[in-house]
């Protein structure tokens, strides 16, 4: 299957469970989105422009900082079960029910959201020692900024190799229901000789997800109304996030077939 059967059949995907997936879409990105700032407005009203323009009291300041962090996190936990749904049900089925997929998203939602930590834990581990690195070649001069600029560099490739290699991580572990390391694993053991053309796809996918959010842009662009505004960023997600999970999904199936 060529990358242009993978996005046929990923459209296919997406019109066979459009409902079950704006369902999910709607209960766990828009209704949190919508209550957020609710929240947030309900707590700060009027008050929200002073402590965004930096006029306000601090101590309102730092209020807001928690309660926005505390609701961020609270948003951010719904929005990773809505994405374990679509996955741990579309690796299974072409079509599924929104049953189904909560199902599936119980099952592995605390795995999926410890293999989050754990690759997000490493990233930071490599950005403190970069950091650090950094620091240290600053005080050699001019060779140790040239030095530190390839070594970031360095640190950038191990960075996307490591993120290719870890791709299909989480549909592994819906599909084959294994532990995280099992799931990483499975994810390199698919990658390992195909790298190149997971890479090469993996910017293809990313792409087509940015063209379609700027054709969904299009029109906040060209109205200066706050409802058009309003209007595409809730549909945005509708489209965006579903089928971009769909096209991954079908390229894993694929790579995983010709293994």
């Amino acid at each position: 299957m060529g990358f242009g059967e993978i996005v046929k059949e990923g459209w296919k995907d997406y019109k066979a469970n459009f409902w079950a997936n704006s369902k999910i879409i709607l209960a766990f990105y828009i209704l949190p989105m919508i209550l957020s700032s609710l929240i947030i407005y309900s707590i700060f009203g009027n008050n929200i422009q002073a402590i965004l323009g930096g006029t306000a009291a601090l101590a309102d300041t730092i209020k807001f900082l928690e309660i926005g962090l505390i609701v961020f996190a609270a948003g951010f936990l719904l929005n990773i079960f809505g994405q374990v749904a679509i996955i741990s049900s579309s690796v299974k089925k072409k079509k599924y029910e929104f049953s189904e997929a909560i199902k599936g998203a119980k099952r592995f939602y605390f795995r999926y959201l410890g293999m989050i930590i754990i690759i997000v834990a490493a990233l930071l581990f490599l950005a403190i020692v970069s950091v650090i690195i950094a620091i240290l070649l600053l005080a050699l001069g001019d060779k140790g900024i040239i030095v530190g600029a390839i070594i970031a560099l360095i640190a950038l490739a191990a960075l996307v190799v490591f993120a290719v290699y870890l791709t299909f991580s989480t549909f592994v572990l819906a599909d084959e229901n294994i532990g995280i390391f099992k799931a990483f694993r499975g994810s390199y053991n698919l990658v390992r000789c195909k790298w190149p053309k997971v890479f090469g796809y993996l910017i293809l996918i990313g792409l087509i997800m940015v063209v379609i959010s700027i054709i969904i842009g299009v029109p906040r662009l060209i109205s200066s109304s706050v409802i058009v505004s309003s209007i595409m960023e809730f549909i945005s997600p509708f489209i965006v996030i579903p089928f971009g999970i769909l096209l991954l999904k079908n390229f894993y199936l694929e790579i995983k077939k010709r293994k």
